[in-house]
């Protein structure tokens, strides 16, 4: 969730609304009573967030005709929705002064997706003379390859890795290995997106299993820094790569000497 200033001109005419409602009385003291109270307006945009930066991108999609929820900032009580137009954008009027935050239904975040930056809160206060704007991204879970190695096949999360090997055009499988801090995960039909060894990549991916394995699967690869390490080999013989187990070595770059070739 981003928490922006001014969106656009074309927004520029919806001003926060305060409604003061002043009641004067006279009584033999001559004391003037005055009543005032806050509602304010935030609009702004729900998308999916398909690169994870929780910023509305060129590569993102809006979301449209979903129900956008205002939730109590302590408890999570929703206090007004809206549903958004044919551009993502959505407005909830008539909002207390106070601290909120801005959420999805659970229809539209169903088991994969969640609300980026959940625990931000937007402020609506007294005296504000600017549209409070915030806007909306839903995307997948962040995780670390140890952790895709240790979780459930079938759900599409977010990881990043080392790359340590080059995406090969003319290769069916599209396959690209990557290193993370203590594993290895195996990437099978990567986008075409130039990825080369030692680059460090954010991969969107579903879990699978791959001959017992877990792997990526439809995999759209964002590079974020090139040639950011160089890979180093896994050191080990050919009985420790013939004999690995658990998996260790799936994956991953692996050096051995001394070997003795027989036909």
């Amino acid at each position: 969730m981003r928490v922006s200033g001014l969106r656009s001109l074309r927004r520029a005419w919806i001003a926060l609304v305060v409604v003061s409602a002043v009641v004067a009385c006279s009584d033999a003291t001559d004391v003037e009573l005055i009543e005032i109270s806050g509602l304010g307006i935030l609009t702004g945009q729900a998308f999916l967030d398909l690169d994870g930066d929780g910023v509305p991108g060129a590569g993102d999609q809006a979301l449209v005709d979903v129900e956008v929820r205002l939730l109590t900032a302590g408890t999570g009580q929703v206090v007004l929705t809206d549903t958004t137009d044919s551009i993502g954008e959505f407005r909830l009027i008539d909002v207390p002064l106070g601290s909120y935050r801005v959420g999805l239904s659970d229809a539209v975040l169903g088991d994969s997706l969640e609300v980026v930056g959940d625990d931000d809160l937007v402020t609506v206060a007294f005296g504000d003379s600017l549209p409070v704007d915030v806007d909306v991204g839903a995307s997948y879970p962040t995780l670390t390859i140890e952790e895709v190695l240790l979780g459930p096949v079938g759900r599409r999360v977010f990881t990043a890795g080392i790359a340590l090997n080059q995406r090969l055009n003319f290769d069916p499988t599209g396959r690209v290995h990557f290193a993370g801090a203590s594993g290895f995960l195996r990437a099978l039909n990567v986008e075409r997106s130039g990825v080369g060894v030692g680059d460090s990549v954010r991969i969107l991916g579903r879990v699978v299993t791959d001959n017992g394995r877990p792997a990526f699967d439809a995999v759209t690869p964002t590079v974020l820094v090139n040639s950011a390490a160089l890979p180093i080999p896994r050191e080990t013989n050919p009985a420790g790569a013939a004999t690995a187990e658990g998996g260790t070595l799936d994956a991953a770059l692996v050096r051995i000497r001394n070997v003795e070739i027989t036909d």
